[in-house]
């Protein structure tokens, strides 16, 4: 009798160990589960760095561009302004131009009217010196 007892006791014994163990074998899996898990958390919280990172470097490169696309509205804006510039001076230029030509005209009318007056002048003269003439002859036939 004592040794079933002993042997009951032995079976209990086993089966407690078997239990033992198998809580332990249990224990080591959900600790390789959580272990997963942190890791798992990690890679995705490595995912979400990238992400973020990607994210950045592309507000940066907009922000890249943005400044370049404005560095050139200013050049057309600068350009745009000199070619205006340019414009007005040869508009300047062109009046200046026209005002030196109408001059000249002026100048040409004025020597026109002095020589048309020089002209009228010596017709003048010329009909004076004839009715003196005139006159002389007039005289010597009396």
């Amino acid at each position: 009798m004592i040794s079933l007892v002993r042997l009951e006791n032995m079976i209990s014994l086993v089966r407690l160990e078997n239990m033992i163990s198998l809580v332990r074998l249990e224990n080591m899996i959900s600790l390789v589960r959580l272990k997963n898990m942190i890791s798992l958390v990690r890679l995705e919280n490595l995912i979400s760095l990238v992400r973020l990172e990607n994210m950045i470097s592309l507000v940066r490169l907009e922000n890249m561009i943005s400044v370049v696309r404005l560095e050139n509205m200013i050049y057309l804006v600068r350009l745009e302004n000199m070619i205006s510039l340019v414009r007005l001076e040869n508009m300047i230029s062109l009046v200046r131009l026209e005002n030196m030509i109408s001059l000249v005209r002026l100048e040409i009318m004025i020597y026109l009217v002095r020589l048309e007056n020089v002209i009228s002048l010596v017709r003048l003269e010329t009909m004076i010196s004839l009715v003196r003439l005139e006159n002389m002859i007039s005289l010597v036939r009396l």
